[in-house]
């Protein structure tokens, strides 16, 4: 499975590569098709939220950290046994 972290804040994306979970219970596996950017992401790649004149609101997020908002996806496994 392929996804970009974000090593520390401020830091360019990095492609890391991991192996693909297996679902169990009622967990589902995607396939991403599309990924978008919002502004929250850039505030969390940047490691703070800009408050205006100066002022900045720090984020704890652990490093490294896989930004994830805005996808379109595929479902790809499920176990239907779980889910009745």
């Amino acid at each position: 499975m392929k996804s970009y972290q974000v090593p520390k804040p401020g830091m360019p994306l990095q492609e890391v590569e991991s192996p693909t979970p297996k679902p169990t219970g009622r967990e589902v596996v995607v396939k991403t098709i599309a990924c978008g950017v919002c502004h929250t992401d850039i505030h969390l790649h940047s490691g703070a939220f800009d408050l205006g004149e100066g002022n900045k609101l720090n984020v704890p997020v652990p490093n490294p950290f896989t930004l994830d908002t805005k996808f379109l996806e595929k479902l790809l496994q499920l176990d239907l046994m779980q889910v009745m």
